[in-house]
């Protein structure tokens, strides 16, 4: 998630609703912010 781009906020947006949704289903996720 993150990066260094200008849609850096997009992907921690889309980041966030994945692992939302993953550990809906019993994941276990941990987010990264990939700052590089």
């Amino acid at each position: 998630m993150g990066g260094l781009s200008g849609e850096r906020e997009i992907s921690f947006l889309t980041g966030k609703a994945c692992s939302k949704a993953l550990r809906k289903k019993g994941y276990n996720v941990k987010e990264l912010d990939a700052r590089g």
